[in-house]
């Protein structure tokens, strides 16, 4: 845990007293520190914050601004909606 951006994301965790309820912001932290959060980070932080993985898996796969894997390198956006086919 030499890294500093595990660092911050230990400091986040303490700062909040370890209290479950932090779980949100301390995924924004890893998430903003590392681009993605892995199986691994999750992992620490259930143990850390006393949350089942699960809990931590769960919020991660939800919320559409968490990524569980690096982003590629372009991106492609797609227009689906009517708005697009009216053009």
């Amino acid at each position: 845990m030499s890294d500093k951006r595990w660092k911050l994301v230990a400091a986040t965790m303490k700062k909040n007293n370890y209290n479950p309820r932090a779980l949100i912001e301390v995924l924004h932290v890893v998430q903003d520190s590392f681009g993605y959060i892995d199986y691994d980070a999750m992992a620490y932080i259930a143990r850390e914050l006393k949350v089942p993985f699960s809990k931590v898996y769960g919020v991660v796969t939800f919320y559409h601004g968490f990524m569980s894997k690096p982003a590629g390198e372009h991106t492609l956006v797609l227009c689906t909606g009517t708005a697009c086919y009216v053009k």
